[in-house]
């Protein structure tokens, strides 16, 4: 069944391309994907998607979702690319027997790695890795604080929360050398996408972190950066709703 009228992929550079032939899609993986915009999502609608995200050279990580988050899997390990773009192809135009390719885990959420991409002209433009994990910094004159909040959230490999770092400003040019100076006590930093777990600070009278917010939204799962409110939702490409 070749079926590919209602496909939209989205990449990491902000690119879209819709209803893709086979060839099309190969073309726009080897053209889009590198390590600065590292994913792709090929969408039939919310919950309806397979995405794959390269982790170097011939290594993808690959996930699909049917309907919900309890229909949401993940191939075990690394995928070549070969088998990535039978994947992504075999979902794109409904050939089947597609999934029997490779072996599939079902996610456990929310414990899974959120993916945050990083827009340098946005509000995640100090995020990237370093010698010893991942890093998202900000600044922020969020509701309920009583000055401009330089912060370096860490995180290991895995995107679990290890610290957070707060230095409390004036304005935002002192918040933004404040921020300067915790990112230069970083060895080896990377600006680029990270993927981090939810977790939760309370400090200077708020609550921080990538705040689980799916049973507020009847099971449509999301995550919150707070107190900032950057959303993370469907169909998880990175990019953040405010």
């Amino acid at each position: 069944m070749h079926r590919t009228d209602e496909i939209v992929i989205d990449f990491a550079d902000g690119s879209r391309l819709r209803r893709p032939e086979r060839d099309e899609l190969t073309w726009a993986v080897r053209e889009r994907v590198s390590a600065e915009h590292p994913w792709l999502c090929v969408l039939r609608g919310d919950q309806l998607y397979i995405q794959a995200y390269r982790h170097g050279p011939d290594a993808w990580q690959v996930e699909h979702r049917f309907g919900s988050s309890d229909g949401h899997h993940q191939a075990v390990g690394h995928q070549t690319w070969a088998v990535t773009e039978q994947l992504l192809w075999g979902w794109t135009a409904v050939e089947p027997g597609w999934q029997g390719l490779v072996e599939w885990q079902k996610l456990d959420f929310p414990a899974r790695q959120v993916p945050v991409a990083h827009e340098p002209h946005a509000r995640t433009r100090w995020i990237g890795t370093h010698e010893d994990g991942q890093f998202f910094g900000d600044v922020t004159g969020a509701s309920g604080l009583a000055c401009t909040m330089a912060l370096l959230h860490r995180f290991d490999p895995e995107g679990n929360h290890l610290g957070t770092d707060f230095r409390p400003t004036a304005d935002v040019d002192t918040a933004e050398r404040e921020l300067a100076q915790l990112l230069d006590g970083l060895r080896g930093v990377t600006y680029g996408p990270i993927r981090i777990r939810p977790f939760a600070v309370d400090a200077h009278g708020l609550r921080w972190g990538l705040i689980d917010g799916t049973a507020e939204r009847d099971g449509l799962e999301h995550y919150e950066l707070m107190p900032q409110q950057l959303g993370f939702g469907e169909p998880f490409n990175g990019l953040y709703c405010t």
